[in-house]
């Protein structure tokens, strides 16, 4: 493997790690410890690091070592206040790009109600894809890759609270259901109405994530990982 793909995968595995919360926010980050864990040297281990500190998604801490970002009830305003814009804007030029595009409109569709079979299941794994795809293809519609980066990163460090949390349960099919409307939004080239029903699924996140981090405060206690 070349050192590049060994840096791109190391990356990709402490990444998911972090989303995941399987390293929780405020954990101190160890090259040693983390090179062991990986079977790798400390050179890919400092190279991911420095590349999830770019995402925001690590911090340096006091002692100028890594740990595990904390997201506070001001990033959830900005995030949200960001990624509104960014998505109101994306989904707003996908619906007017529909037309021009139908089978990439159609396929919208066809992941929403895959949503909401999966929210119908309680599949968290099978929703997360779908949800996944569904941006994606949002974002290739809309034919922006610098909007649709900051909307990726911004979408990254909010999800990894939400998507990991008992309460999303509870809004999977009202989120399912959302996407659907989105979706048609999109599909008939509804670009005004599209905007507006991301501001209101934005919204929800927003009410939801201030919820969360109320009530998963202790999480938010600093470690060393593993």
């Amino acid at each position: 493997m070349s050192k590049q793909s060994l840096s791109a995968r190391v990356y990709d595995q402490l990444r998911a790690s972090i989303v995941e919360l399987r390293l929780t926010p405020g954990q101190r980050l160890s090259e040693n410890r983390l090179a062991d864990r990986l079977g790798v040297s400390r050179t890919p281990i400092r190279e991911a690091l420095h590349r999830l500190a770019d995402d925001r998604l690590v911090v340096r801490n006091e002692e100028g070592g890594f740990e595990v970002a904390v997201l506070s009830h001001h990033d959830v305003d900005s995030l949200c206040d960001l990624l509104e814009v960014v998505d109101a804007y994306l989904f707003g030029r996908a619906a007017r790009l529909a037309g021009t595009r139908p089978e990439q409109a159609e396929a919208l569709r066809g992941l929403a109600e895959r949503m909401g079979s999966a929210a119908e299941q309680t599949d968290l794994d099978a929703w997360s894809a779908a949800d996944s795809e569904f941006h994606q293809t949002v974002n290739t519609l809309a034919d922006n890759e610098w909007a649709s980066e900051v909307a990726l990163r911004s979408r990254s460090r909010l999800h990894r609270f939400w998507l990991n949390h008992s309460a999303r349960r509870q809004r999977l099919q009202s989120c399912s259901a959302e996407h659907v409307e989105l979706a048609l939004a999109v599909a008939e080239g509804d670009s005004e109405r599209a905007a507006t029903l991301v501001r209101g699924h934005i919204g929800h996140m927003r009410e939801s994530l201030h919820g969360l981090l109320d009530a998963a405060a202790p999480l938010f206690g600093s470690g060393d990982w593993p």
